[in-house]
C-alpha cells in the first residue's frame, strides 16, 4: 500500500532542511545534493547567493546552511555572502563548503568562516560533508555524551 500524499509531505516536514548554496563552479552540486537527500535531509538548492538571502529574510527556517565561499558575477565578494547570512541567522548551524583552500586555512581569508560549525573542501565524495551535517545537528547532549566516551 503506498503512503497517503498527506503522510509524505508530514513526513518531508519533519526532515531536518538544508539550504545548500555551492560555488557556481562546483560542477557535482546536484549530485551532492542527492547525497544529502539520500542521507534523510530535506534539501534546497539555491543557485543565487541574493536569492539565498531573500528567502532567509522572507523567514524561511533551515536547519543547516551549507555554503560557498566565492560567487563571481555576485554582488558578494568572498566570504561577504557568509557573513550576511551569518549575520541573519546567529543562531543556526552553518558549514563553510568551498573549494578554495585558503577560505579555511589562511587567517587574512577565514574572519567569517570563525562563525561557522565546521569548514570543509569540496569533494566529489560527499561522505565528510554528509558526516558534519549530522554532526552539527546532534543535541548538544549527545555530544557532550559523544565526548566523553572518547
Amino acid at each position: 500500500m503506498r503512503p497517503s500524499p498527506i503522510s509524505q509531505q508530514s513526513r518531508e516536514q519533519q526532515k531536518p532542511r538544508i539550504l545548500f548554496v555551492p560555488e557556481p563552479d562546483l560542477k557535482y552540486a546536484n549530485i551532492i545534493a542527492q547525497i544529502i537527500r539520500e542521507r534523510g535531509y530535506s534539501v534546497i538548492r539555491e543557485k543565487s547567493p541574493t536569492n539565498a538571502l531573500a528567502r532567509v529574510e522572507k523567514g524561511e527556517q533551515y536547519d543547516v546552511f551549507v555554503l560557498g565561499a566565492r560567487f563571481p558575477n555576485s554582488r558578494f565578494l568572498g566570504l561577504e555572502f557568509l557573513g550576511e547570512m551569518l549575520a541573519a541567522r546567529r543562531e543556526s548551524k552553518f558549514i563553510l563548503y568551498t573549494s578554495y583552500p585558503a577560505y579555511i586555512h589562511d587567517p587574512e581569508h577565514n574572519f567569517w568562516s570563525h562563525g561557522c560549525d565546521a569548514c570543509l573542501l569540496t569533494y566529489i565524495d560527499a561522505t565528510e560533508l554528509t558526516d558534519k551535517i549530522d554532526e552539527v545537528l546532534l543535541p548538544e547532549e549527545e555530544k557532550r555524551r559523544k565526548q566523553m566516551s572518547s
